[in-house]
């Protein structure tokens, strides 16, 4: 697959994503410590923020590079996924199980029954595995020969999660097919399946003139829908609106037309904090509720949000500085001199 830039307007939505989920985690969370308090409105309007987390293997799935051997690729996702992974899960241990979620395995992939303390995990595991299967196939199969199977695979684990799936990651569909792989599944095959569309669309999009207006107006639009129906929106949505908004949206930030999409561009920098900020919510509910939310009694129930996401959010900035970036330059640097290592090995060998 041909080489794609990070576009830079894609990380404040990632950011706007994992704050999102975080929200409709924290408001049922809510409701069950602060039983004097009414958040059934909430939860009914944080429901779809949810359906972000697909977004997050869309996103992946758009930007999965088959560059290399399977080592080096395997090793890269380590070092970019596994720090943080380890610290949300060793500040919050319960049982035995949450070790093998050390390993990329838990409750998620249909392998155990015993859920990990940190639910949020899932969501790495299943991106974890789903890469590498995912390079895999890209690695060994004809670019000619994708399409369908990609459209296919799209299609049928949409279907599965639109017809059996309750919105628990867990849930087992088919035989170890939870909601979780089949969300994972979709969203990595789609994400690059939206990849293969994007040479055509900025293409189409390259020489268009005199849009800035009309662009920003669509990009204004958009981003209060999906904001809105996110954040505060009460009724039923489809998954397949809801993943059709954010196509359109996607599409929409990546040709940088608009005055939004180039002022997201600019705040980029919250971004990098969206995987530690996702990890680090089920660690904060539960510190939370033992040393905060008992002194919070009293205040409203904005408050008490607001409080609570600020919370979650700065810690996964603290995450990030403390954890994700050096421990990232450690595992990076021994993965150098491990790979130094074998090469010069192979080279003796050859010699």
């Amino acid at each position: 697959m041909d080489k794609i830039k990070r576009f830079e307007g894609l990380e404040f939505l990632r950011f706007l994503l994992a704050v999102g989920v975080c929200y409709a985690h924290l408001v049922p969370t809510l409701a069950m410590n602060f039983s004097d308090i009414n958040f059934q409105t909430q939860i009914l309007q944080s429901a779809h923020a949810v359906l972000a987390v697909p977004a997050f293997f869309i996103i992946s799935g758009f930007f999965l590079s088959i560059k290399g051997e399977l080592f080096d690729f395997v090793c890269k996702k380590i070092i970019r996924l596994w720090p943080v992974l380890a610290f949300s899960i060793l500040i919050k241990i319960s049982s035995g199980y949450d070790f093998l979620g050390l390993l990329f395995i838990n409750d998620g992939l249909g392998l155990i029954n015993k859920a990990n303390s940190n639910a949020a995990i899932w969501y790495v595991c299943v991106l974890f595995w789903g890469l590498i299967c995912f390079y895999l196939f890209l690695k060994h199969t004809e670019e000619k020969k994708q399409i369908l199977p990609l459209i296919l695979v799209s299609y049928f684990s949409l279907f599965l999660v639109c017809q059996w799936g309750q919105n628990s990651y867990n849930e087992v569909l088919i035989k170890i097919i939870t909601f979780g792989v089949a969300w994972g599944v979709f969203g990595i095959s789609f994400g690059i399946l939206l990849r293969k569309v994007w040479s055509i669309i900025s293409k189409i999009f390259e020489n268009i003139k005199h849009e800035k207006l009309i662009f920003t107006l669509l990009e204004t639009v958009l981003t209060a829908a999906f904001i809105y129906i996110s954040a505060f929106y009460k009724g039923f949505l489809h998954p397949t609106c809801y993943i059709l908004l954010l196509t359109v949206l996607f599409y929409v930030i990546l040709l940088q037309k608009g005055y939004v999409s180039n002022a997201f561009g600019k705040i980029n920098i919250l971004g990098k904090y969206s995987y530690a900020i996702y990890l680090m919510q089920s660690p904060c509910f539960y510190y939370m509720r033992k040393y905060l939310w008992y002194n919070l009694n009293g205040y409203n129930k904005y408050s008490i949000i607001l409080i609570s996401l600020a919370i979650i959010v700065l810690c996964g900035i603290g995450v990030y500085y403390l954890i994700e970036v050096p421990f990232g330059k450690l595992f990076k640097k021994l993965y150098e001199k491990i790979k130094l290592r074998l090469e010069n090995v192979n080279n003796s060998g050859e010699l």
